[in-house]
């Protein structure tokens, strides 16, 4: 029969005493233990499958190994999809598994992501929030009386109390702009939804697009938010027939805003999705500068953008994963009090990997 490893054996992986394996393992209060220290003895303890006591098999026998995630956006979405798969790979080494769950209310009254939670099928919610919808405040009392470990994405950012993971729309944009501007020709056009799409994000957008405009001497801008987007509607309706129709409606309005401009004048687009579209409207690159500029990425990821015509941003999606991820393993180990994470887009160049 195996036999089972002791706390001197997770002291002598972790390069620890045996004193300071009980202190972590049983959480003592007054002990001046540093958290690189707390985490290597955790580790090793799940390492070594060290379960003697009452005091390691309370550390594990109460887990799941399951992070409830929910996700208020269609998953076959580029985006949400790599900020799972970022959250799945750092979870994964911590022998966590991703849990999918709705936002729908269970019978408890509260939504499917912290029923998981409610009835121990997991150990801690990864909230993916989109376009800054924030959980139901019911559900946040119960998480915080509760101390359940929680991290939002694109969500929460001015709750103090609550982990978070965002993107800091405003400064990223603000610097692609200003970098658009001083790679060609200063009269620009911004396309972004129409005002029925009100977002937190596509308001610091614009603020950002306004504002390194107007630092730029010399520079021009139209606005123009004439389009009901149908990608809003994607989480409803993901058919062949429905991309058609949104193809058609958004080809006409792209058609429509190059007749409306001037000769030379250069697009910043705030999804994604339009840029190629757009470039279809548009002379073929000459060599000189790129004439769109998108603010979340373009083309096929991990590829990324090729054309040369459009400048794009990457919303580092994958990387906020990881950092969702991270929070929340420190949460369910060391009941660490709440962090804040802003993490700014950068700008890639077409056709390569690099930011500038």
């Amino acid at each position: 029969m195996e036999k089972r490893a002791t706390s001197k054996d997770v002291a002598r992986l972790a390069g620890v005493s045996q004193a300071t394996v009980s202190y972590v393992l049983n959480n003592k209060k007054g002990q001046t233990i540093s958290q690189e220290t707390r985490e290597r003895v955790l580790r090793a303890a799940r390492l070594l499958d060290y379960m003697p006591t009452h005091v390691a098999r309370a550390l594990q026998a109460s887990r799941t190994n399951c992070i409830a995630v929910s996700v208020n956006k269609n998953v076959m979405l580029p985006r949400y999809g790599q900020v799972l798969e970022g959250a799945r790979s750092v979870l994964d080494r911590e022998g966590y598994r991703l849990l999918l769950c709705t936002d729908a209310l269970s019978p408890s009254g509260y939504p499917d992501y912290l029923n998981r939670c409610i009835l121990h099928r997991a150990d801690g919610i990864l909230y993916v929030g989109a376009d800054g919808q924030e959980p139901l405040p019911s559900a946040l009392e119960y998480i915080l009386e509760h101390d359940i470990p929680f991290v939002a994405y694109d969500s929460c950012q001015s709750d103090p109390r609550l982990s978070s993971v965002n993107l800091d729309y405003y400064s990223g944009t603000k610097n692609a702009v200003s970098c658009f501007l001083s790679l060609g020709g200063k009269h620009l056009a911004y396309l972004r939804p129409c005002g029925e799409i009100d977002t937190p994000q596509e308001l610091q957008r614009e603020a950002g697009v306004r504002d390194a405009v107007a630092d730029c001497p010399g520079a021009t801008l139209e606005i123009f938010d004439d389009f009901f987007p149908g990608d809003a509607r994607l989480d409803e309706n993901f058919s062949f027939n429905f991309l058609q129709e949104l193809g058609s409606s958004a080809r006409n309005f792209f058609s429509s805003v190059v007749s409306r401009t001037a000769a030379g004048t250069r697009f910043v687009c705030s999804w994604g999705a339009w840029a190629q579209p757009l470039c279809s409207f548009l002379p073929p690159y000459d060599g000189f500068a790129p004439s769109v500029l998108s603010l979340a990425q373009s083309g096929s990821f991990p590829y990324g953008n090729q054309d040369p015509r459009i400048l794009s941003c990457d919303l580092l999606n994958y990387t906020a994963g990881e950092s969702c991820a991270k929070l929340l393993i420190r949460q369910l180990y060391t009941n660490g009090g709440a962090e804040k994470q802003l993490l700014c887009p950068r700008v890639f160049r077409p056709g390569v990997s690099s930011p500038f």
